[in-house]
C-alpha cells in the first residue's frame, strides 16, 4: 500500500496478534473451545485479514453478526464453525442453511421459518439458543422459553447446539455483582434446558457465555466456549 495516497491506515504485527490469542488460550481449559468475534469488520481491522492470522493458528470458530459477513468468509474459503449472532432476515435462512451457519435463535418466528427451509433442502439447521439473563438487547426470556423449547422438540430439522447468553456491564465496572446475578439465571435456565430432553450420552449441548472481560475476571463462566472479540485486538 502507497502510504503516500492515505491519510489514515492500519498496520497489524502478525507477532503481537498472535500472542494476544495465545495469551487467551492459556486462560481457557484445553477442553474450552476458543471462538473469535471478528464482527464489524474484525473491529475495524480487516475481517479477512484477522480470519486468515486466527485460522493459520488453529482458530476453528467465528462469530459475526450478519449474514453478510458469513458469506464473505465462506467466499474466501473460510470453512470454520461461524455463528451469526445477528438478526438473519426470513428470506434468508435457506441461504444461512446452504452455507452451514450457526445461528443465534431468540424468536418463534425464525424458528419455523428455519425448519421450513432446512426441510426444504433436506439439511439441518444449527441453532444456538439465546437467553435473556439482563442485558435486555436480545434473547428468549423465562417466560417465552416453554413454547421454544416445544416448538424446537417438534421441529424436524433444526438441531440445537448450544446455549448462550451475553453480559451486560462486566466490562464496565469493578462491581460485579449484576454479572452474577446473570450467571445464576443463566445457569439456572440452560440447566432446565439441558434436563429436558434435548442431552443424551451421544449428544452434547454447549454452553458458552463468557466475552473478554468475563474470560480474564471470571473463569467459571469459560464453559465449553468462550467468545474473545475486543480482547484478541489488544484491548
Amino acid at each position: 500500500m502507497d502510504t503516500k495516497t492515505h491519510n489514515t491506515w492500519i498496520e497489524i504485527f502478525k507477532s503481537a496478534y498472535i500472542h494476544n490469542i495465545n495469551f487467551f488460550r492459556d486462560l481457557i481449559s484445553p477442553k474450552t473451545e476458543l471462538a473469535l468475534v471478528i464482527k464489524a469488520n474484525a473491529y475495524g481491522h480487516g475481517m479477512l485479514e484477522i480470519a486468515a492470522m486466527a485460522a493459520k493458528n488453529g482458530v476453528n470458530f467465528f462469530c459475526v453478526h450478519s449474514i453478510d459477513e458469513a458469506s464473505e468468509l465462506r467466499k474466501h474459503g473460510f470453512n470454520q464453525n461461524i455463528l451469526v449472532m445477528g438478526h438473519v432476515p426470513l428470506a434468508r435462512l435457506e441461504e444461512a442453511v446452504k452455507l452451514d451457519l450457526q445461528l443465534a435463535l431468540y424468536n418463534l418466528e425464525t424458528l419455523q421459518a428455519l425448519d421450513v427451509a432446512a426441510q426444504k433442502l433436506n439439511k439441518p439447521a444449527r441453532v444456538h439458543l439465546k437467553l435473556e439473563t439482563g442485558t435486555n438487547r436480545q434473547g428468549v426470556t423465562e417466560d417465552n422459553l416453554d413454547k421454544i423449547l416445544t416448538t424446537l422438540k417438534s421441529a424436524k430439522m433444526v438441531k440445537l447446539e448450544a446455549v448462550y447468553s451475553h453480559f451486560a456491564n462486566i466490562k464496565d465496572t469493578p462491581d460485579n455483582s449484576y454479572a452474577m446475578q446473570q450467571l445464576e439465571r443463566f445457569n439456572n435456565v440452560s440447566e432446565q434446558i439441558l434436563k429436558s430432553g434435548f442431552m443424551s450420552a451421544s449428544r452434547r449441548i454447549k454452553k458458552h457465555i463468557a466475552a473478554s472481560a468475563a474470560v480474564l475476571l471470571l473463569p467459571q463462566t469459560h464453559f465449553d466456549m468462550v467468545r474473545v472479540g475486543i480482547g484478541q485486538y489488544g484491548l
